[in-house]
């Protein structure tokens, strides 16, 4: 059983400083057995980050929709797991008014961080908490899990303008904060015609961001962990459909050999 010291030692061994601003996704049943469990997830990074930014998702999309189209930042579950639900209620914890996908911040400059998300029209635009992360050369941890959990390549895509991620039809949310009206949101969700689930497509991005260097591999209690440089996979995601003739999470082919360059400014 991990404890939370051998957790941060852990994070110490992936290259995580304490000034980071560092993202989780996670699968608790992947890290196994912790002494004290999801919370002592959360103490150990919001302890070892004490000079950073610590960013939790906590996503509603599942549970605010149009046949149930509120979303209280106090009361509203996250859909995405025990992580992001134990994160609710952290100390320190700040969540963000985003109607379907909110993330919790621990840090000193955190309630800064979430300002003006009760205004987002879209899961992740630019100039949201998702794509702020570029700015702050964010490390996003996949703890346990894989590159179709990787919400900020949504980020990229909305900046990159790639067609069909976003419903052409809107949707009215209601935005509250302890019951307390706050907005309404003219919102358009995730929506492919043919795909399913477009994030499974993502996992076709893991080699060429770890050819190209901006992903490593760790360990963070029994999970294997994908340690993403926020800068390195946009970067490489441009690049990519610069060069792509057709939509590539389209497309389920791999990515050609010829694509896995590197470039002299990459480390």
């Amino acid at each position: 059983m991990m404890t939370k010291e051998q957790l941060i030692q852990q994070l110490i061994d992936m290259g995580i400083t304490p000034a980071d601003t560092v993202v989780i996704h996670s699968s608790m049943k992947a890290i196994s057995e912790v002494e004290g469990g999801a919370e002592t997830v959360i103490e150990a990074f919001s302890d070892y980050l004490n000079e950073g930014l610590f960013v939790v998702p906590t996503h509603t999309w599942a549970n605010v929709n149009a046949e149930q189209p509120i979303f209280d930042r106090k009361q509203t579950p996250s859909c995405i797991g025990l992580i992001p639900n134990t994160a609710l209620n952290a100390p320190g914890a700040l969540r963000t008014l985003h109607p379907t996908h909110s993330i919790v911040a621990i840090g000193k400059d955190a309630p800064s961080y979430i300002e003006g998300e009760e205004k987002c029209t879209t899961p992740t635009p630019q100039g949201s908490c998702w794509a702020r992360l570029y700015e702050r050369k964010a490390k996003i941890l996949l703890l346990g899990v894989g590159q179709g959990r990787h919400t900020y390549l949504h980020a990229v895509e909305e900046e990159l303008e790639i067609p069909n991620r976003l419903a052409p039809k809107s949707i009215r949310l209601e935005v509250k904060d302890a019951g307390e009206h706050i907005n309404y949101v003219d919102f358009h969700p995730h929506e492919h015609p043919t795909l399913i689930n477009m994030s499974d497509r993502y996992v076709k991005f893991e080699k060429p961001f770890a050819y190209l260097g901006a992903l490593k591999y760790g360990t963070f209690g029994a999970a294997p962990v994908q340690i993403c440089d926020a800068v390195g996979c946009h970067d490489i995601m441009s690049m990519l459909w610069k060069k792509a003739d057709y939509d590539l999470t389209e497309d389920f082919s791999d990515i050609p050999e010829e694509w896995y360059m590197k470039t002299s400014d990459r480390n």
